[in-house]
């Protein structure tokens, strides 16, 4: 069953620390919400804050980017994270609170 919500006015920037190769199932994640985002009109912005072990400084730049940014909305993925559109979309209508949603590793 689908839902059908209003996403208007928000727009997203996606925030992925990224210390390694990222998994093809990642990558389809990514490519499957950017074309639902692109159908529903949503404003969006991948950042991948590439290298470096310290995950909290690459973190810490990821924040710092978004607070720079027009996006209203920051969503934090970690590069080893599968999820599908229809679910990311989900949480980002839920958005105006604090929302969290069980993701699946990819087979590795």
């Amino acid at each position: 069953m689908d839902l059908e919500f209003s996403l208007s006015g928000i727009s997203v920037m996606l925030a992925m620390p990224v210390n390694r190769d990222i998994h093809p199932a990642v990558v389809a994640s990514l490519m499957e919400t950017a074309d639902e985002m692109r159908t529903r009109g949503i404003s969006f912005y991948f950042q991948m804050q590439v290298g470096g072990s310290i995950i909290e400084s690459a973190r810490t730049k990821c924040a710092h980017l978004f607070l720079e940014s027009d996006k209203t909305r920051l969503f934090w993925v970690e590069s080893d994270i599968v999820w599908q559109a229809k679910d990311f979309m989900r949480l980002l209508a839920m958005s105006s609170k604090n929302a969290f949603g069980n993701l699946t590793l990819p087979n590795q």
